[in-house]
């Protein structure tokens, strides 16, 4: 199959050669190497299925130089020099493209139209969908193949799968600036959930039982005001105290998630991804992996509902 010489399997990334054995999805086109396509089963570019586009070739440049004889690319805002065939400086963003000018606000630019296609702007399968970000959301330009702390751009963009442009950008701060406040809406206002959505059980277990404890004081009232029981402690003024500090104590738990969720999850994956390095025996193992530790649960989400409901009727009947 002479035309996805070159091109790249949609599984590991790997571009083919001629020697490769190549299968492709049916449906919409994706090339894959025929082991890669046997390990996942099925084709993973939901983009393409759910849009209903069909997989189109990347160009392809050839080689004008040797690797040996390639110069490295200088940044025009700030310097540093980057790969030959890095088309963004890895250090603040800037454009390398001929004629590039220097842009002090380069970092914080909007990339997003820049990062079309099936793939996201980390090189992650499955970009946004529609293929261009919005205009609202700032991607900082930085490489897959960009290091952080020992795990590149792309082993998080693989790990992370969705909001990959939110949480990258993020994860290169943390690791750069050694800064670990942030604010994430989500952690902040649904904590527990939060944390079982982005699969660590851990601080959602914790999370929900400070929640569940707090929430005590409060039950009690609301069920002598309705009258389903009467308890006269609430009138005390321990009762007060107690029901104060349960108040404060949820508050400080969503405070204390919506600042250091993106930080805790940065180190729940980095944790994740060195250990799966370090376990999996070669590249389709270490995907299967990444796959199984990463991404999002929906299921994590429901166990935690269910779980609250059951502890919150055991605790309703205690109290009755």
């Amino acid at each position: 199959m002479p035309k996805y010489i070159g091109q790249s399997c949609t599984s590991c990334r790997v571009p083919f050669n001629e020697n490769d054995e190549i299968v492709v999805c049916p449906e919409c086109g994706s090339p894959y190497h025929k082991a890669c396509y046997k390990a996942e089963g099925r084709c993973i570019n939901t983009v393409l299925h759910e849009s209903g586009k069909e997989w189109q070739p990347e160009p392809v440049e050839p080689l004008h130089v040797s690797q040996s004889a390639a110069v490295d690319k200088v940044c025009p805002n700030c310097g540093f020099h980057n790969d030959p065939s890095a088309s963004f400086c890895t250090e603040c963003g800037t454009s390398l493209s001929a004629g590039a000018e220097a842009d002090p606000r380069a970092f914080g630019q909007n990339y997003g139209g820049g990062f079309q296609g099936q793939y996201g702007p980390y090189g992650q399968q499955g970009g946004f969908p529609g293929g261009d970000l919005p205009p609202f959301i700032n991607v900082q330009a930085v490489s897959p193949d960009t290091d952080i702390d020992g795990i590149t751009v792309g082993e998080y963009a693989e790990y992370v799968r969705s909001n990959t442009f939110s949480y990258i950008p993020k994860f290169v701060r943390f690791a750069k600036y050694h800064k670990k406040l942030s604010f994430n809406f989500a952690a902040f206002f649904l904590s527990p959930f939060w944390f079982a959505y982005r699969k660590m059980p851990l601080f959602s277990a914790i999370t929900a039982l400070v929640s569940l404890i707090s929430s005590i004081p409060y039950a009690m009232e609301a069920m002598t005001e309705i009258g389903i029981a009467q308890f006269s402690a609430i009138n005390s003024r321990a009762f007060a105290v107690v029901s104060t500090v349960c108040y404060i104590l949820s508050y400080a738990v969503s405070i204390f998630s919506g600042l250091f969720g993106d930080y805790i999850y940065y180190r729940h994956a980095k944790n994740d991804i060195t250990a799966i390095k370090s376990e999996a025996a070669g590249d389709l193992s270490k995907k299967a992996a990444m796959y199984k530790a990463g991404g999002t649960s929906i299921g994590y989400v429901f166990a935690l509902i269910a779980i609250t409901y059951g502890a919150a009727a055991i605790i309703t009947a205690l109290l009755l």
